[in-house]
C-alpha cells in the first residue's frame, strides 16, 4: 500500500529516479505472492497507477513478461473484481504500445480482459478499462480471430446494455465496437447483427443530447454501410434510423452532419432498387 501511495503521490522526478528498482521490486513481489489476493490487488493498481505516470513501467513489463504475469493474476483470482479492474488497467495501458497490442493477443490477455466483462458487468469502472483495451487491440488484424474466439462482441454489446446509463461506458463500448468491426488492413468490414444494430439505436436514443455518443455512433454506421448487407439491415429499419440520424446531424453538425448524410445518401439509392 506505501507503493500505491508513493505512485500517487510523489513528483514525477522522484518515480524516473526509482523506476529501475521500483518495477522489478514490484513485479518480483507480486510473482512471489501470485496467490495472495490482498497483494495482487495492491501490486496491481500500483502498477496500473505507475503506467500513467511514466512510460518505462509499460516497456518493462512488456520486455519482461509482465503481460502474462497479469493474465496469471487474473486467472487466479476472476472473482475478485478489483484484480480484474487493475489486471484490465494495467493491460489497457499495455496496449497502447505497438509490442503491447501484439503480446496481449499471443498471451491470453484478450481471453483475459472479455473473462473480467463477462464476470464483473456492473463494474463501470472494469468495463472501461476493457473496453479501451479491447479498442486498441483490435486495430491489430492478428488479435482479429481472437477478439471474435473470445466472444468479445458480446461482451461488449452486453457492457452497453447493463451500464447504459453510464455515457462512458456506452462511449468506449461503441469505440471498441467500431475497431472490432472494422479491419484496415483488408479494409473490409465485419457483418452487423441485428442485436448489434439494435442497440446503436437504442444508446443514440437515449443519448441524442451527448455529442460522444452521436459522433460515435454515426460513424459506426457508416463503417458498417460499406458492407451491402448491412446496408439492407438499415434499409429494413428506416422508419427508427432516420429520425436518429436527423437528431445527430442537426445537434451536431461540425461532427455527424456529414456523415449521417453519407448514410441516408447509400439508404436511399438501395432502397431504389
Amino acid at each position: 500500500r506505501l507503493l500505491t501511495r508513493l505512485a500517487l503521490n510523489v513528483q514525477d522526478s522522484a518515480i524516473d529516479a526509482m523506476k529501475s528498482l521500483l518495477g522489478p521490486a514490484l513485479k518480483h513481489v507480486l510473482e512471489r505472492h501470485i496467490a495472495h489476493p490482498t497483494v495482487q490487488r495492491v501490486g496491481l493498481e500500483t502498477f496500473s497507477l505507475l503506467c500513467t505516470r511514466n512510460a518505462h513501467f509499460k516497456v518493462m513489463l512488456i520486455d519482461y513478461n509482465g503481460v502474462e504475469m497479469v493474465v496469471r493474476s487474473m486467472e487466479l483470482h476472476v472473482n475478485d473484481w478489483e484484480i480484474q479492474r487493475y489486471g484490465c488497467a494495467v493491460l489497457s495501458g499495455l496496449s497502447m504500445l505497438p509490442d503491447g497490442k501484439r503480446i496481449i493477443g499471443n498471451r491470453g490477455g484478450i481471453e483475459a480482459i472479455v473473462s473480467a466483462m463477462q464476470g464483473h458487468p456492473e463494474s463501470t469502472g472494469l468495463q472501461n478499462e476493457a473496453l479501451t483495451a479491447l479498442k486498441n487491440l483490435a486495430t491489430v488484424a492478428a488479435n482479429k480471430p481472437v477478439i471474435v474466439a473470445s466472444g468479445a462482441e458480446d461482451a461488449v454489446l452486453y457492457a452497453i446494455w447493463i451500464n447504459l446509463g453510464d455515457a462512458m461506458v456506452v462511449t468506449n463500448a461503441l469505440k471498441a465496437m467500431n475497431n472490432i468491426a472494422c479491419d484496415p488492413q483488408t479494409r473490409s468490414v465485419a457483418k452487423m447483427r441485428t442485436l448489434t444494430f439494435h442497440i446503436v439505436l437504442v444508446a443514440m436514443q437515449r443519448y441524442q443530447v451527448n455529442g460522444n455518443v452521436q459522433k460515435i455512433s454515426v460513424f459506426l454506421l457508416k463503417s458498417y454501410s460499406f458492407l451491402p448487407e448491412n446496408l439492407k439491415t438499415m434499409v429494413s429499419s428506416l422508419d427508427s434510423l432516420i429520425p436518429l440520424l436527423y437528431s445527430a446531424a442537426e445537434n451536431y453538425p461540425e461532427t455527424c452532419s456529414n456523415v449521417a448524410q453519407s448514410i441516408m445518401l447509400k439508404m436511399e439509392k438501395m432502397s431504389l432498387f
